[in-house]
């Protein structure tokens, strides 16, 4: 369900489950075709290097 796009809650609910987190450990896996979507929704928008290299390098050096 989740492959097909169906919110996490909502698939939470359907099955029964008391809590969210029993949903996303059991079937929050990352699969890759899960992942290959996000990083193309994503696109450029992480700078290379991770998310804290664009802070890093606009940070003055120390004196």
């Amino acid at each position: 369900m989740l492959e097909a796009g169906i919110h996490l809650k909502a698939v939470s609910e359907l099955l029964g489950h008391a809590d969210i987190r029993i949903t996303a450990d059991v079937y929050g896996h990352v699969s890759t075709d899960i992942a290959r979507s996000a990083m193309e929704s994503l696109g450029g928008r992480i700078p290379q290097g991770g998310p804290t290299a664009e802070v890093e390098a606009s940070d003055p050096p120390n004196a």
